[in-house]
């Protein structure tokens, strides 16, 4: 096993052969890519052995300790990218001008703001590409952007998914389980106000297209609670036990009508509550979405296989060119 030491580190260092010896803490940084060792909290007598030790490290191009762990140089260890990125949110795609607004967009003006990204070298990325860059495991494109589409309306399908596939890009779309559920039972199925059934769920993401995430299976609302946040006057106790069981119900919802294990959630209307992102964790999501709307920057690495990354995003509305809305957000 290799430590590969970042700027500071610090970890534990025999110095001996009896337990006793072992010293407290020691901090490796790196200057100009050389090593300088600073060694505090050690008994004195270890004090110059750990500067004849320091010297003949920085002298070697790594150090390999008994027990085979190594210490690399830091002109060994590469640089960690941090890479700047913009998320759109959609809602509805509608035919209609008339009742086109904040959150409901046209078809055709959605190409052009997808031939927009295309024609200006942006690529799209997934929540699995964004949380494996923050976790380590893999690089991002040049020009990242993510498509994100909140509510789980039909019309996404009827219309979003073919354009995606014209220009070779992938979105996330969010769904509330109930009103999926609901749609089964209306004989009119119209990409104008209906949403996506179990069935077309299935059908988003075996595309290949789209992720699926979670917006909360009946909290999606503005009446007593405000979207998945805590009452006011709710006890921490009920708001724990009323959102783990809206967690709980669109992840069986999910895995149950669609086949679906997903670890994205997006905030309803964006409004968070201290101790949500933990009940969210326990549940199984550890991506989340919120409705902030600033650009997003991350460091390859920064967090670790299972932490949560909060990912901000712009709301989309109806009204702007491509080159006026975007460009002003985009990177």
């Amino acid at each position: 096993n290799k430590i590969m030491l970042e700027n500071p580190h610090t970890f534990l260092m025999k110095t001996g052969s009896k337990s006793s010896n072992i010293t407290k803490l020691t901090e490796i940084q790196y200057i100009s890519g050389d090593i300088m060792y600073i060694c505090i909290k050690l008994r004195p007598i270890y004090i110059a052995a750990a500067a004849v030790l320091a010297a003949g490290l920085a002298a070697l191009p790594f150090v390999t300790f008994p027990d085979g762990r190594e210490i690399i140089p830091a002109s060994a260890v590469p640089e960690q990218p941090s890479t700047e990125f913009t998320v759109l949110m959609y809602h509805s795609l509608a035919d209609s001008p008339k009742r086109a607004g904040e959150y409901v967009f046209l078809p055709e003006d959605f190409e052009l703001d997808m031939k927009y990204l295309h024609d200006n070298g942006y690529n799209t990325v997934s929540a699995a590409d964004v949380y494996g860059y923050a976790c380590g495991k893999n690089a991002l494109p040049e020009n990242p952007v993510m498509i994100t589409f909140d509510d789980g309306f039909l019309n996404v399908l009827t219309y979003a998914l073919p354009v995606l596939e014209k220009y070779d890009m992938c979105a996330v779309m969010n769904v509330v389980g109930s009103y999926s559920e609901k749609s089964e039972e209306y004989d009119d199925h119209s990409p104008a106000y209906a949403y996506l059934t179990p069935e077309e769920i299935c059908e988003l993401e075996n595309s290949g297209r789209f992720e699926i995430g979670s917006h909360t299976y009946a909290m999606h609302s503005l009446d007593r609670r405000r979207g998945c946040s805590k009452i006011s006057w709710e006890s921490e106790s009920d708001y724990y036990t009323a959102f783990s069981a809206d967690c709980i119900e669109n992840q069986r919802f999910l895995a149950d009508r669609c086949g679906i294990d997903t670890n994205i959630f997006a905030y309803p209307y964006g409004y968070i509550s201290e101790g949500s992102s933990t009940i969210l964790g326990e549940n199984g999501y550890n991506i989340l979405f919120t409705c902030y709307e600033r650009p997003n920057n991350f460091s390859f690495g920064e967090i670790s296989e299972g932490d949560t990354l909060f990912i901000d995003r712009y709301n989309r509305p109806w009204g702007r060119s491509p080159e006026d809305f975007l460009g002003s957000i985009l990177p």
